[in-house]
């Protein structure tokens, strides 16, 4: 098994090529087949939840005030989502744009969080 820094062989370029970029240009092409919509759900899924795998990440941790989070006890209101010449409530937009993840907030309250 490789680390990180352990030469894995040559590109088509002639340059030594290490694990550590193999996996992540591995992991680009799975984003861009992502957002291509050429992936099957349960890879989408991966692609996203394995996401420091494509992009360079490190943590950062919380400010001394942090708080909770308010949820408004009302429902997220409908509205239209104008895009790419059609009109799509929040659920299909969503559904369409393969969005991993979503917040809604408003007036410092959670409306909707998927």
């Amino acid at each position: 098994m490789h680390n990180d820094t352990t030469p894995r062989g040559d590109d088509d370029s002639g340059k030594t090529v290490s694990t550590s970029q193999t996996s992540r240009s591995a992991a680009a092409e799975a984003m861009v087949n992502s957002y291509a919509g050429r992936q099957m759900p349960c890879l989408h899924l991966k692609t996203f939840h394995e996401i420091g795998d494509a992009f360079a990440t490190r943590t950062i941790r919380a400010g001394a005030k942090v708080r909770p989070l308010n949820y408004s006890t009302w429902p997220l209101p409908d509205f239209p989502i104008p895009s790419g010449g059609a009109v799509y409530d929040i659920y299909d937009y969503v559904a369409r744009n393969r969005i991993a993840g979503l917040m809604v907030m408003k007036d410092d309250e959670v409306l909707l969080e998927h």
